[in-house]
């Protein structure tokens, strides 16, 4: 059964010419899947999309949870051996020079074994969680940035919101390509219609 989007966004600004274009685009987007928010994370986590390059466990450069800092990579509420607990991963600044460094520190530390994508396999349930994003180059001239989040009941069903965003693109197309392929990925093992060409149209209609 097809799973109605109930909220898609985007916006296209060419902040370059007509011959050379430099598009900022942005999609935003709601649907609610018949799966749980712990199915939901084992399908990103199988896709990639949640993994050692989005939530890192070792000093990046110029990488942080979002435009402001203000937020982590990922947080969760999770089920481990009977406690509910809120697991996160906040970027620590380190120092800058050219670039911008930041280190990756898991909070509660008595966790900071556990990674997300072995929560399954350590027989940790996922209740709800978000990942964050934002990656830049020196000066901000090109830049990605993402947020997925979902949430629900236990077993389900879960509301999947997401808002992918970037710069410096020559055409209209879905933003930050590798990670919304991803996610497309994702939420079509779990009934979700089709989503890039769904963006694309958007992007079409959009005066």
């Amino acid at each position: 059964m097809s799973v109605p989007l109930e909220e898609l966004r985007v916006e296209a600004r060419n902040y370059g010419s007509r011959r050379r274009p430099r598009f900022t685009v942005e999609a935003e987007l709601r649907l609610r899947l018949q799966a749980s928010p712990d199915h939901v994370h084992s399908a990103m986590v199988e896709e990639r999309l949640i993994s050692y390059e989005t939530v890192p466990t070792a000093t990046v450069v110029n990488f942080r949870g979002s435009s402001t800092g203000g937020l982590p990579y990922y947080s969760a509420l999770i089920e481990h051996r009977g406690s509910i607990l809120e697991y996160r991963v906040d970027p620590v600044y380190t120092g800058w020079m050219a670039n911008v460094s930041y280190t990756p520190t898991v909070h509660p530390a008595s966790l900071k074994h556990l990674h997300p994508v072995g929560f399954k396999s350590a027989g940790v349930k996922v209740l709800s969680f978000k990942l964050c994003n934002y990656k830049f180059t020196s000066g901000l001239k090109r830049y990605e940035e993402l947020r997925v989040e979902a949430f629900g009941e236990e077993e389900g069903p879960s509301t999947v919101r997401a808002f992918f965003k970037e710069s410096g693109l020559e055409s209209k197309e879905p933003p930050c390509s590798r990670a919304f392929q991803a996610f497309e990925r994702s939420l079509a093992k779990l009934g979700s219609p089709p989503l890039a060409s769904r963006i694309l149209e958007a992007y079409e209609k959009e005066k």
